[in-house]
């Protein structure tokens, strides 16, 4: 789960409606949060599924995280997949991704390594935990397992 910068942002992104199950039908949603891309958006109720993207929490007036869809795209180019034709990964369809990517940044790998890396991430106690598989060129199989600490 995304932790926000405050309660009133929570509350709006995680809204609950009884009469809608599309924050973009229902007139009291406000905000759209976008995990894979970590965008924040005022909705547009036009009847489509546009919002004007927000760099600031209209309650606490902090700055919202840095957009990461440019870095999403880029990072499909480099696995070699094609949004528009291709099937794009489950973990790139919320924020896993940028936990995978995390992960590779602190593995004690070479970057300049070609790892085969996969990354299995659950939910452990309110935990969550990431183990990452490498077969390093080497042969062997390396293992790390990894608890995110909010």
């Amino acid at each position: 789960m995304t932790h926000h910068c405050c309660e009133a942002m929570t509350s709006r992104v995680n809204m609950d409606c009884d009469q809608h199950d599309d924050p973009f039908a229902c007139p009291d949603a406000l905000v759209d949060f976008s995990a894979k891309f970590q965008e924040y958006g005022l909705i547009i109720h036009d009847g489509g599924r546009s919002s004007i993207t927000i760099n600031f929490c209209p309650w606490c007036g902090r700055r919202l995280p840095e957009s990461q869809r440019d870095r999403w795209f880029d990072e499909l180019e480099r696995r070699g997949i094609d949004p528009w034709e291709d099937e794009v990964p489950a973990e790139f369809q919320d924020d896993r991704w940028l936990a995978s990517l995390a992960v590779r940044s602190a593995l004690p790998w070479s970057a300049e390594d070609e790892l085969n890396v996969h990354v299995h991430a659950e939910a452990q106690d309110g935990d969550q935990l990431i183990d990452v598989f490498d077969a390093p060129s080497e042969g062997g199989v390396a293992v790390v397992r990894l608890m995110l600490v909010e």
